[in-house]
């Protein structure tokens, strides 16, 4: 299991704090039974990348431990141009962590995951995983993000712009409406939203080869996305956008608004959810 801290931690603080009662690391984290994650799964390997330290633009150029830059954390997609080298240079890093692991294990015994900014950063490694690099077509073994958003979400919408008028349609009472058959067959005729949003995130943001339909990993990667309802660092919304357009890709995604939550795993709720995603996934 790969997982990524939030903007201005490191790998220690996000598995083992205990200097916030209410926010302790998620290896510290229990659920209902007052069991933490390595004591349900002994067997489960937990890795933690930490990021490089960069100049955050929003902490006025203070060099900091972040996936990518950020000139607003009140706005992540606000002046998204600065993002583009931290998430291809990470991309690389984290893609071969993920390859390391999979030549021991295989693509589908791997996890992958983050919480805010690292869940931003891990949701743009699945969305650009090639399976080919991994000599598997197989998807991993699941995706959990909490509290995060999806980087460049205008434009991926821009991508899916047919698959939202379908589903407006396919809602659509007026039985009469004139332009029902004209829209439908430009949805029909429509490039394969997957590779088009697959394209853009190898192509356009990192300068990449594009990778055949049969493997892109996230085609095939269950998926667990949760957050809080009184997050005051990312909002909701945002949350709520990433799962809409992860929904538009026909993907397999699980999705929970955790009440009276704020920006962490909700113990032992969210604990309890993300054990029962992980036994329903792993492959024996």
């Amino acid at each position: 299991m790969i997982l990524l801290h939030g903007r201005g931690s490191n790998a220690e603080r996000f598995a083992y704090d205990q200097s916030i009662s209410c926010k302790p690391g998620i290896l510290q984290c229990q659920n209902s039974s007052a069991h933490t994650l390595p004591q349900v799964f002994p067997g489960m390997k937990f890795v933690f990348p930490t990021a490089l330290r960069r100049r955050s633009t929003a902490r006025k150029r203070k060099a900091t431990n972040i996936w990518f830059n950020n000139s607003s954390f009140e706005d992540p997609f606000e002046r998204e141009g600065l993002q583009i080298d931290g998430l291809s240079d990470n991309f690389r890093i984290l893609n071969e962590i993920v390859q390391n692991e999979a030549r021991q294990l295989s693509l589908k015994h791997v996890f992958l995951g983050g919480i805010s900014q690292g869940c931003a950063m891990a949701l743009h490694v699945l969305l650009g995983l090639d399976g080919n690099m991994l000599d598997s077509d197989a998807g991993l073994g699941g995706f959990i993000g909490m509290s995060g958003w999806l980087p460049f979400q205008s434009a991926v919408n821009s991508l899916l712009l047919p698959a939202i008028i379908g589903d407006c349609m396919e809602h659509d009472d007026d039985e009469e409406n004139p332009f029902a058959t004209e829209i439908g067959d430009m949805v029909e005729e429509e490039e394969d939203l997957g590779s088009k949003v697959s394209r853009f995130i190898r192509e356009d943001l990192m300068n990449l080869p594009c990778c055949k339909p049969d493997h892109q990993v996230f085609r095939k990667t269950p998926i667990f996305m949760g957050h809080g309802d009184q997050d005051d660092i990312v909002e909701l919304a945002h949350g709520k956008d990433a799962v809409s357009a992860l929904n538009c890709l026909d993907l397999d995604v699980f999705w929970k608004v955790y009440e009276q939550q704020g920006h962490w795993f909700g113990v032992p709720t969210t604990i309890d959810d993300m054990i029962a995603f992980l036994k329903k996934n792993m492959n024996p």
